[in-house]
């Protein structure tokens, strides 16, 4: 009887840890991972805020008075020399002529797909341009990242228009959200806001 009755504890034991580590396993397996949301995992990543602030420069001398700006879009790094480690020149009126660095690719896509669901397949159907600018089209299709209202004298950003820099290792989304000017009407500059992040 007594070896009976240790033969059953043991089984219950037995049953009881079986039990344990089987809800423990449930319990991790249902837990989100960090970059899940809803099951899917973030795409760029982290999404972070750029401000680029341009050279000032009398716009009657033309658009070479503001120089070149070089910035790194991802970690926000920018001078006006080209002694950071950039991936994007801007030049012209106002700094608004986007340029890759030489030797990597430029790319933008139009789309309503959010920066942060941007993925490698967005990118491969992005279309290449050695540089853009002002957007002057009068049709659906932008030819440049930016608009200019000559009536309100206000610059916006295209709207749903996302940019690609690729330096052979990694490719960077980012998107215009914000445009202002600073200073007068002989000696004044613009400032960018971005998006931007790594396409994973």
């Amino acid at each position: 009887m007594t070896l009976f009755i240790k033969n059953i504890s043991k089984s219950i034991i037995a049953l009881a840890a079986v039990s344990l580590i089987f809800s423990s396993c449930q319990k991790e397996n249902n837990s989100p991972s960090p970059l899940a949301v809803q099951n899917e995992k973030a795409v760029v990543n982290p999404i972070n805020t750029r401000v680029i602030n341009g050279n000032y420069g009398n716009p009657a001398l033309g658009p070479a008075a503001f120089g070149t700006r070089y910035v790194n879009i991802y970690t926000g790094a920018q001078d006006s020399v080209g002694a950071v480690a950039y991936n994007l020149r801007l030049t012209s009126t106002n700094n608004g002529t986007i340029a890759p660095k030489s030797g990597y690719t430029f790319k933008y896509l139009v789309t309503t797909t959010a920066l942060g669901s941007i993925s490698a397949a967005n990118y491969a159907t992005a279309t290449t341009v050695t540089s853009w600018g002002q957007n002057t089209s009068t049709t659906s299709t932008p030819n440049g990242w930016w608009n200019y209202n000559s009536t309100t004298h206000v610059a916006s950003p295209v709207a749903n228009m996302v940019l690609f820099v690729n330096d052979g290792a990694n490719t960077y989304a980012f998107k215009a959200t914000a445009i202002a000017g600073q200073g007068g009407a002989t000696s004044n500059r613009a400032v960018y806001t971005f998006q931007s992040g790594i396409v994973n």
